[in-house]
């Protein structure tokens, strides 16, 4: 995989895709051991809205790159899969985001 600078690509900022695939490949090796590691780590329950939406996030990605076999660092949705993914792991599946609280 390679991410090509685009001009045009539909989301602002820092893309998260190969951060993501990097490290899924460093940290677990698979998308399913990155999910387990993560969830043990964080000690996040395994029947909780956390756990089960970064579970299907993550069978998303491995179904695009191991299955369908893309190149997702260059498609606008696994870009939006691989950035809430990352924000579900960095709020350690708490979902309360600055900002986003009420």
């Amino acid at each position: 995989m390679h991410a090509e600078p685009m001009g045009d690509f539909p989301l602002e900022g820092d893309r998260s895709t190969m951060w993501l695939m990097r490290y899924v490949r460093d940290h677990g090796g698979t998308f399913d051991g990155r999910q387990t590691k993560w969830a043990l780590e964080h000690k996040v329950e395994r029947n909780s809205t956390a756990h089960l939406m970064h579970d299907l996030w993550v069978l998303a990605l491995d179904l695009g790159v191991c299955y369908d076999q893309l190149d997702v660092s260059n498609i606008g949705s696994f870009e939006v899969i691989s950035r809430i993914c990352q924000l579900c792991e960095e709020t350690t599946g708490s979902w309360q985001v600055e900002g986003l609280e009420r």
